[in-house]
């Protein structure tokens, strides 16, 4: 009877947890659909999230078990299936790891993906730094495609203060020739040189890793520039 016991105990310590499965299937059905998207974002997923870790963490329960489990005596085959065990549990746990240096390695890659709010920061520090301050009324700020796709949000511009435009997006009203520009003051753009403008600031971006230094490099992405009086 207690060999039998201990056969049924190890028995229900398996690999795989059926009870899961229904639950699971639409979550990664979700993040499948979303990944045929055209455009891609994280947030698009988020509700998936909450399922797929429930999912994980029960996984990790099961291999903990499998590789330990309570009161279980046995010969050379349970011990060569526990042994097993052991070394998926142990891969799972480095999965855990490489998953979490993965994240933060991807954190702090992720504070150079705005630049655009990088750039309209400089600018307000280069107005406050100019004595320019007393003068908001009269600043003027053009925002391009990229400034406004990379971090520049309506908080940011009303924190700023200053007047700000995004027309001229269209080609039947572009904004792109530099006699068009000189109604502002101030330009966020990509572009490092607009006629009658000066460049007094630039945000990095594109952030990548250079294997061969290990270190992660930039480029300049957002040109902050002031019309020449």
């Amino acid at each position: 009877q207690r060999q039998r016991n201990e056969k049924n105990t190890t028995a229900s310590y398996s690999y795989l947890d059926l009870r899961i499965v229904p639950f699971l299937i639409p979550a990664v059905c979700f993040v499948g659909l979303y990944s045929n998207l055209p455009h891609k974002e994280m947030r698009f997923i988020f509700p998936a999230i909450p399922m797929l870790n429930l999912a994980a963490a029960l996984g990790m329960a099961r291999l903990h078990n499998c590789a330990f489990p309570a009161g279980i005596k046995g010969g050379d085959e349970q011990k060569r299936s526990g042994d097993a065990s052991v070394f998926l549990f142990l891969c799972g746990i480095g999965c855990v790891i490489v998953s979490l240096v993965g994240s933060s390695i991807f954190l702090v890659v992720s504070r150079w993906n705005y630049p655009g709010g990088h750039a309209l920061k400089i600018l307000q520090n280069y107005v406050e730094e100019s004595k320019l301050i007393d003068s908001h009324n009269m600043i003027s700020v053009h925002i391009d495609v990229a400034s406004a796709m990379s971090g520049v949000s309506l908080f940011g511009q009303r924190a700023a203060g200053f007047t700000f435009s995004k027309s001229g997006y269209e080609k039947e009203n572009d904004l792109g020739s530099s006699s068009s520009l000189q109604t502002h003051t101030h330009l966020l753009s990509e572009k490092d040189h607009v006629e009658g403008f000066r460049k007094v600031g630039v945000a990095q971006g594109y952030p990548r890793i250079d294997p061969r230094q290990l270190r992660f490099v930039t480029d300049d992405a957002i040109n902050v520039l002031e019309r020449i009086s």
